[in-house]
């Protein structure tokens, strides 16, 4: 499936909405009864203990575990108030499209220690997330990607293969179309080749990928073209015919769009940053 993972995490992108550190003394509680949330939730318990309930499979917490509860999960909650209880909790959504994700079947808890480098990633993440600064906002987003990463390192899911016939079906789509970019490459040649209608092709094609298949293709001959201009002595309008452009003009033109320079631009700056 590498066309499809490389496809995918091209275009991934997550956004956290809510968060920080939570805690409460003895005899306070922390509950709600079942309900479905349209995000994904991270819960690190630190302190005390808890039970939840995710779609019928319940937990009982302590500290050290660690919850993923995704998006569309009927789950509820309850700390056991004997005890003071404190955790990190983040609220976060992952876009285009969650598919790939969801397909890691990731378990609903793992446990980490209190030395881990995702406590330290929470702790980071509670004092610069109600920030407004720009750099700090840019920070969050990385800290919610390395938590996604250590999550699935935590639980052993970083070799895993995602495997359908579906998938292996728009694998192959995509293997075609990387091995015939100096074609024309129409979206109703690739509708034919999945046997759909363009339409629903299209609609297809977003949802798995995250973006439209013409713009999919316009983004391979580009970075074909780039990668030409970087390791070959082809000269310019070579180029644009391996990538099926229909002058030379145009191809600079849509190259620019891109990388935000011309071809010959890129390739001099290539030249000068590895001399």
């Amino acid at each position: 499936m590498e066309f499809l993972q490389d496809a995918y995490f091209s275009n991934l992108n997550a956004i956290c909405h809510l968060g920080g550190y939570f805690s409460i003394d003895i005899g306070a509680e922390w509950h709600s009864s079942v309900q479905v949330f349209n995000q994904n939730k991270f819960y690190c318990v630190t302190e005390g203990g808890c039970c939840l309930e995710i779609d019928g499979q319940r937990y009982e917490a302590e500290p050290g575990d660690w919850f993923f509860i995704p998006a569309g999960a009927r789950h509820s909650f309850r700390n056991d108030s004997s005890r003071p209880f404190s955790k990190y909790w983040m609220h976060f959504v992952i876009y285009p499209n969650e598919s790939l994700f969801r397909r890691l079947n990731l378990p609903c808890k793992v446990h980490i220690e209190a030395a881990s480098a995702a406590i330290a990633l929470f702790a980071e993440f509670a004092e610069v997330n109600n920030s407004t600064r720009l750099t700090e906002k840019l920070r969050v987003k990385s800290i919610l990607f390395s938590l996604l990463t250590e999550y699935i390192q935590c639980a052993h899911r970083d070799s895993v293969e995602v495997h359908s016939c579906e998938n292996a079906r728009l694998n192959d789509l995509l293997l075609y179309i990387h091995e015939h970019v100096q074609q024309p490459l129409t979206v109703e040649e690739l509708a034919g080749r999945m046997s759909m209608h363009p339409n629903h092709f299209i609609r297809y094609f977003k949802k798995q990928v995250g973006i439209t298949p013409g713009n999919y293709v316009k983004r391979q001959k580009m970075e074909t073209a780039k990668r030409l201009l970087e390791e070959s002595g082809l000269y310019i309008n070579e180029i644009a015919e391996q990538v099926g452009a229909e002058d030379v003009s145009s191809f600079s033109r849509q190259f620019k769009h891109f990388y935000a320079m011309s071809p010959r631009a890129y390739r001099l700056f290539f030249q000068e940053s590895n001399f």
